[in-house]
């Protein structure tokens, strides 16, 4: 609306009158073109909620040689 108020204020005689139409104007059609779109949507909202995937249970892999050594860390942590 301020855009459109510029422009017709250098072609005008009364360049404020023609700032403050361009600006009511602006206001006027943003209100308008918010308002229509929020009425279709009817409340209800505009994201999709997404489920999420958890593990219950990992495995942990490593070598045969290491697998004692990784017992007793896992065991000392206490997960």
């Amino acid at each position: 609306g301020l855009f459109i108020g510029l422009v017709l204020g250098f072609f005008s005689n009364n360049p404020g009158g023609a700032l403050a139409t361009g600006l009511v104007a602006g206001i006027f059609f943003g209100l308008i073109t918010s308002a229509v779109p929020y009425a279709m949507a009817r409340g209800t909202r505009d994201f999709s909620s997404t489920m999420q995937l958890v593990a219950g249970r990992y495995d942990v892999l490593c070598d045969p040689q290491n697998a004692e050594k990784a017992r007793d860390l896992l065991a000392r942590l206490a997960i």
